[in-house]
């Protein structure tokens, strides 16, 4: 049985899907609406044992779920780490999903683990929102003091954060302009 090298370079609103023999000749060439249909329909037709190479990404978790039953094998990599794909000036889907096939046939990336047990994925997922949060909320108050300082009003510590602190420190703001502004930030 011939293995059919298959790369599919991924996007929030269309995907493209290069398929290789094992000789590197490419035999499907193809751009889809990205959806959960359009990537089982994608690999409805490829024939003989098909390796997939996705690029790592926020939709690599979902498209590697919808198409492992499909297919033999299905790995991710950054596109970082593979600079035949991250130097290359001439940057289209069609040719990175080429490359993302041909890398396979070579096995030539850096596979990144992606958790296959929905509970890992939603604890990773918690995990990245929460992280993302607290760097949110440090670069806000960082940015309501530096708005108070530009008034003149010099904030220490976390007084400013509670609701007796913030009253206090906002009447210190002159024009009721920039305290609204301060208000809403």
């Amino acid at each position: 049985m011939s293995i059919s090298y298959v790369g599919v370079d991924l996007g929030s609103s269309k995907f493209h899907q290069v398929t290789i023999n094992h000789r590197g000749t490419p035999t499907l060439n193809r751009e889809f609406t990205t959806s959960e249909a359009n990537l089982v329909k994608a690999f409805s037709d490829v024939r003989g044992e098909i390796h997939v190479h996705l690029e790592a990404g926020e939709l690599a978790p979902w498209a590697s779920e919808i198409i492992r039953p499909l297919v033999s094998r299905v790995v991710c990599s950054h596109p970082q780490t593979n600079a035949w794909i991250a130097r290359d000036r001439d940057k289209c889907d069609r040719i990175d999903a080429y490359k993302l096939a041909s890398l396979l046939r070579m096995n030539e990336f850096k596979e990144v683990h992606y958790p296959r047990e929905q509970l890992r994925r939603d604890f990773k997922t918690l995990v990245q929102h929460y992280d993302e949060l607290t760097q949110q909320q440090a670069r806000l108050k960082t940015k309501v003091k530096a708005r108070l300082g530009m008034q003149g009003v010099i904030v220490r510590g976390e007084e400013l954060f509670s609701a007796r602190g913030r009253q206090a420190v906002l009447e210190q703001v002159k024009s009721p302009v920039v305290r609204t502004a301060i208000k809403q930030l």
